[in-house]
């Protein structure tokens, strides 16, 4: 009886290292598998957070732009601290905008403290009513090749290194104008950047109506 029991021990230390293998690798394989379920929720936590903070900036932004505007007397100073504090949002970028006037258009070039006035000239080269019309109709942030692709791909020389990007100025989904914002390759506004100042468009196209209506009225 001793001698069999002595036989089988080493079957039996087998077994048992073979069963301490198999519960090691069932514990590593949970170990990863709780350490990726632990990546994905900090990635996800980390996400929101960025996000978080992504919604109170724009809130901020939001909040300093209108507090601005309200100082504003009339509808070139209103234009001219709007451009002003898009231009800080979007550093190295110049603001000017397209009005929607009844029948017709009208262009305002601005000028900020900390650049100089945008290249009217070129622009206006290019700002005919249709490029206008085309603009407003499509009613979303576009560039120009957007609004007009055939013409303006065949006459680019005149904007030289810049480029335009329009943001629309819309009340209740009907477009009154547009943001216009020169930049060039360098300095091209990030969609964060954008998405910032479409949450303000609105609010300013209303804002332009009413000192619209205001200097219809006084004079």
């Amino acid at each position: 009886m001793m001698e069999h029991e002595r036989l089988q021990a080493p079957m039996q230390q087998k077994t048992r290292h073979a069963r301490l293998r198999l519960l090691i690798r069932k514990l590593n394989t949970e170990r990863k598998s709780q350490a990726q379920k632990i990546d994905i929720i900090c990635n996800n936590l980390i996400s929101t957070q960025r996000d978080y903070i992504k919604a109170l900036n724009r809130i901020s932004f939001e909040a300093d732009f209108y507090e601005s505007l309200l100082a504003s007397a009339g509808l070139d100073e209103l234009l001219r601290v709007a451009a002003g504090l898009i231009e800080r949002q979007m550093p190295d970028t110049i603001v000017s905008f397209l009005l929607r006037r009844s029948e017709h258009f009208e262009w305002h070039g601005c000028r900020t403290e900390n650049l100089t006035s945008p290249p009217t000239g070129p622009f206006k080269k290019h700002i005919e009513e249709d490029l206008a019309t085309n603009i407003c109709t499509l009613n979303e942030t576009c560039n120009m090749a957007d609004a007009y692709p055939f013409e303006y791909q065949q006459e680019t020389e005149g904007f030289g290194k810049h480029s335009v990007i329009a943001v629309p100025l819309t009340i209740e989904k009907v477009c009154a104008g547009a943001i216009l914002i020169w930049h060039s390759e360098e300095s091209r506004p990030k969609q964060e950047q954008l998405a910032d100042i479409g949450a303000v468009s609105s609010g300013l196209a209303k804002a332009i109506a009413i000192s619209q209506v205001l200097s219809i009225a006084k004079n």
